[in-house]
This record gives C-alpha cells, sequence and structure tokens, in this order.
C-alpha cells in the first residue's frame, strides 16, 4: 500500500502544476519542492491521512515554487562566496523550503489563529 504523502503528492502535483506554471511559477523548482515535501511528509507525525498530507505537499510546492527566486537573490547578497549567480542557487533554496514547509507552514497558521482570536 502507498503512503498518503505519495499518492496526495502526485495528486497535488497534478493538480497545481498547470495552472500555476501559467500564473508564472518556476515549474523546475516546484518539482523539487514537491519532492522535499514528500518525502519529509513520510517522517512527520502530524501527516496521518490524505487530506493532510496533499495540503502539506501543495502548500509546500507552492511556496517553494514562488519563493525560491527571491530567497535565493537574497542569500547570495547575504554570503557573496555562494558565487553570485542566483539561478544556481534557487533550486537549492526550492529544496529547503518545500523541506521546511510541511513543518513550518502548520505552525505559522496556528499561530495567526491565535492571534486573530485575540483581536
Amino acid at each position: 500500500m502507498a503512503e498518503p504523502g505519495t499518492t496526495a503528492g502526485i495528486c497535488a502535483g497534478a493538480a497545481v502544476a498547470l495552472p500555476c506554471s501559467l500564473l508564472g511559477a518556476q515549474t523546475d523548482a516546484m518539482v523539487v519542492g514537491l519532492i522535499a515535501a514528500v518525502l519529509i511528509s513520510f517522517w512527520l507525525d502530524a501527516i496521518d491521512d490524505r487530506k493532510k498530507a496533499f495540503l502539506a505537499v501543495l502548500t509546500s510546492s507552492l511556496v517553494a515554487a514562488y519563493a525560491s527566486p527571491p530567497v535565493a537573490k537574497q542569500m547570495v547578497s547575504w554570503f557573496p562566496a555562494v558565487g553570485g549567480d542566483a539561478d544556481g542557487f534557487r533550486l537549492a533554496c526550492a529544496f529547503g523550503l518545500g523541506g521546511l514547509g510541511p513543518t513550518v507552514i502548520p505552525k505559522l497558521l496556528k499561530r495567526a489563529v491565535r492571534k486573530v482570536e485575540e483581536l
């Protein structure tokens, strides 16, 4: 039997790839972020059903697709020893963002809900 993360990852990639590529997403970064999110979701105990796995992989791949170019530019400006080429560093940033997404995004959402409830 396939893991929930694998099936959800395939569904998320298929559902999002074409519309987001038409909206300017970096498709190679999206694929790298999707792979990282699927790999991380295997080890997370919080992702225990297909809905959670689908949403974790979907949001992580979208964050990797849209945020990797500006993050790569910022990282190159902070660390000039990287080589000065942000495009070569973009896929590494996409992998990092895709891997961090399933753990960081739910925590940020919980914090945002708590802040809204305080208002």
